[in-house]
C-alpha cells in the first residue's frame, strides 16, 4: 500500500509537467540553449542590440574590444562568471546557467542561457521557482502527505483491532466477569484476546466456587 501510494505521488507530479510542456505553457529543458544558440548570427550582425528580442531567460553582458562593461543585465555572481568566460573562456560550474561568446564589429557580447525547463507565462516565471523545482516540492509534498494519511488509516485499524481488548480490561476492572471477549483479525492480538478470554473464565469459575463454599 505505501509502495503504490508512494509510486502515484510520483507520477502525479510528473504528468502533470508533462502535460504542461506538450500544452507550450511549459517549455523543454534546452529551449533556451537552443534560442541563444540561433541567435549568435543574428547578435552578430544586428547593428543595435536593442533590436534583438531576447529569448526568457537570457541575459546578457556588453563589452567593448578592451572588455571593458558597457552594458549588462546581469548582476551579481552572474555577472562576475560572464567577465571570467569573456576572459578566459573558463565553463561555467553552475550547470544551470550557461555562456556563449559573440563577437560583433565593434563589441562582445556574452550570452546567458538557461538550462532547464521554464514557464512561459511571465507571471509564473517571475513568481514560481522553475518546474524542476516545482517536480521536487510536489514530490516531497505527495510523500510527505501519503505517509501521514497512511500512518493515520494504520493507526486507526490498530485501535480497532486493538479495542476488544480495551473494552475486556474495562469490564474486568468494573468487575463484571459476564461478558464475551471480542476477536481480533490480527494473529498476535486474537492470541492475546484468547489469553485473557481464558483468564477471565478461570478467575470467573474461582470466584464462583469460593461464593459457594461460603
Amino acid at each position: 500500500m505505501l509502495l503504490i501510494g508512494l509510486m502515484v505521488s510520483l507520477t502525479i507530479p510528473f504528468s502533470l509537467i508533462l502535460a504542461g510542456t506538450r500544452m507550450g505553457f511549459i517549455t523543454y529543458a534546452d529551449y533556451s540553449e537552443r534560442s541563444a544558440k540561433n541567435l549568435v548570427p543574428i547578435i552578430a550582425a544586428t547593428p543595435d542590440l536593442t533590436d534583438v528580442q531576447l529569448p526568457m531567460g537570457c541575459k546578457y553582458l556588453v563589452l567593448d574590444k578592451n572588455y571593458q562593461m558597457r552594458e549588462t543585465s546581469l548582476e551579481g555572481e552572474d555577472l562576475d562568471r560572464a567577465m571570467e568566460y569573456a576572459l578566459s573562456g573558463k565553463i561555467n560550474e553552475n550547470l544551470n546557467k550557461q555562456y556563449l561568446f559573440v563577437t560583433r564589429e565593434n563589441e562582445y557580447v556574452v550570452l546567458q542561457y538557461y538550462i532547464g525547463s521554464q514557464f512561459i507565462n511571465e507571471w509564473f516565471y517571475n513568481h514560481f521557482p522553475s518546474p524542476e523545482i516545482l517536480l521536487y516540492i510536489l514530490m516531497g509534498i505527495n510523500c510527505i502527505a501519503v505517509c501521514v494519511i497512511l500512518t493515520a488509516e494504520f493507526a486507526k485499524n490498530m485501535r480497532a483491532q486493538l479495542s476488544p481488548l480495551f473494552e475486556a480490561t474495562e469490564k474486568v476492572a468494573e468487575q463484571n466477569l459476564d461478558f464475551e471477549v471480542g476477536h481480533s483479525k490480527i494473529k498476535e492480538f486474537e492470541d492475546v484476546l484468547c489469553s485473557f478470554s481464558d483468564m477471565k473464565n478461570n478467575l470467573k469459575s474461582s470466584l464462583e466456587k469460593q461464593w459457594s463454599a461460603e
